[in-house]
C-alpha cells in the first residue's frame, strides 16, 4: 500500500510537470500597415513607416517589418489587455537602423486577445500632441511664393534650386536642384537659419523629413553658424538614386548637440558623378524640421 501511494504521488507530480511544460497556444496581433495623418498647419501626410513596435501590458513583444504578425502568450486570456503600437522608421534611410520615430503618436487600446486567433489592427497616427513643446516646422513645400533654399553655398551661378512642375510629388510644385558636369558640386542651403532646436545641454530629438526622387546621389546636412561669425558644414548622409518618389527621415540629434551652434541652416549637396551621362534630375518636396 505504501509503494502504491508513492507511485500515485510520483504520477501526479510527473503529470503536473508535463502539463506545466506544455506550450500555451498564443494569440496573434496582425498589423498590415500603419497610417499617418498630419494635422492642420503640419503639411503633408506622407510617411514611410516601415515597422511596428508592439507592446502588450507594458511588455515589448517584438519589432517587426510591416506587415507584422506577432504571437502573444499571456497568462490570462479572460481579461482585456493593453496593446500599444508605435511606428518604426529606417533612421537616415539605412536598412539596418530600425528606430521608433519619436514624433509620431502611439496607438493604445484594450483588446480581448484569444488563443489561436489574430487581432488585425491598422492604426492611424498623428504627430505626438502629448508634448506641448513639439514643433513641426514646414521648411518648404514649394507651393508658396519664392523658395527657401536660395542660399548659394558653392559659388557657381548655374547650380541652384528652383520650383518646378516637371515632376511633382503632391500639390502643384516640387523643388529641383540643378547641377551638371561643368559645375559638378552643387550646394544650396536654407536662407533662413534656425535656433533653439534643443533645450540647453540636452540631446532631444531633431529630425529632417524629405520626399525625394533623383537619378544621382544627394547629401543632406547642416551648416552651423556661431556667434563669432564662423561656420561649420557637416553632412549627415543622403539618399541614393531612385526613380520613384520616396520619403526619408534624417536624424540630426547628435549633430546639433555636438556642433553646439547658435543657429543652423539646412544644406543639400549634389555632386555630378563622373560615370553619369545626361541631365541630373533631382527633385525634393515637403521638407520638414521637427524638434522639441
Amino acid at each position: 500500500m505504501y509503494k502504491f501511494s508513492i507511485l500515485v504521488i510520483l504520477a501526479i507530480t510527473l503529470s503536473s510537470c508535463i502539463k506545466d511544460k506544455s506550450p500555451n497556444v498564443p494569440a496573434y496581433i496582425y498589423v498590415p500597415a500603419i497610417d499617418f495623418q498630419a494635422g492642420n498647419g503640419q503639411g503633408s501626410s506622407s510617411s514611410n513607416i516601415t515597422d511596428a513596435w508592439i507592446t502588450v501590458d507594458g511588455n515589448l513583444i517584438g519589432v517587426k517589418d510591416l506587415p507584422a504578425l506577432l504571437p502573444v502568450i499571456i497568462d490570462d486570456y479572460s481579461v482585456s489587455h493593453t496593446v500599444r503600437i508605435a511606428a518604426g522608421i529606417k533612421d537616415n534611410g539605412l536598412s539596418n537602423e530600425n528606430v521608433r520615430y519619436p514624433f509620431y503618436s502611439k496607438y493604445e487600446e484594450q483588446h480581448m486577445l484569444e488563443p489561436g486567433k489574430a487581432d488585425t489592427i491598422r492604426p492611424t497616427l498623428i504627430y505626438d500632441d502629448s508634448d506641448p513643446n513639439l514643433e513641426v516646422m514646414i521648411l518648404e513645400d514649394f507651393e508658396g511664393p519664392g523658395i527657401l533654399f536660395a542660399e548659394d553655398v558653392d559659388g557657381y551661378s548655374t547650380t541652384y534650386m528652383e520650383k518646378t512642375q516637371e515632376d511633382v510629388f503632391e500639390g502643384d510644385y516640387s523643388g529641383k536642384i540643378y547641377v551638371d558636369s561643368s559645375n559638378w558640386d552643387g550646394r544650396v542651403a536654407s536662407s533662413f537659419k534656425y535656433s533653439n532646436l534643443q533645450p540647453a545641454n540636452t540631446a532631444f530629438p531633431v529630425y529632417l523629413e524629405v520626399n525625394y526622387k533623383s537619378n544621382i546621389p544627394v547629401e543632406v546636412g547642416v551648416i552651423a553658424h556661431y556667434y563669432n561669425g564662423s561656420s561649420n558644414e557637416k553632412y549627415k548622409g543622403g539618399f541614393n538614386p531612385r526613380d520613384s518618389w520616396n520619403k526619408i527621415y534624417f536624424n540630426l540629434t547628435e549633430d546639433i548637440f555636438s556642433l553646439g551652434a547658435s543657429q543652423y541652416a539646412i544644406v543639400f549637396r549634389a555632386r555630378y558623378p563622373t560615370t553619369h551621362t545626361g541631365a541630373a534630375n533631382i527633385y525634393i518636396d515637403n521638407v520638414k524640421l521637427l524638434h522639441y
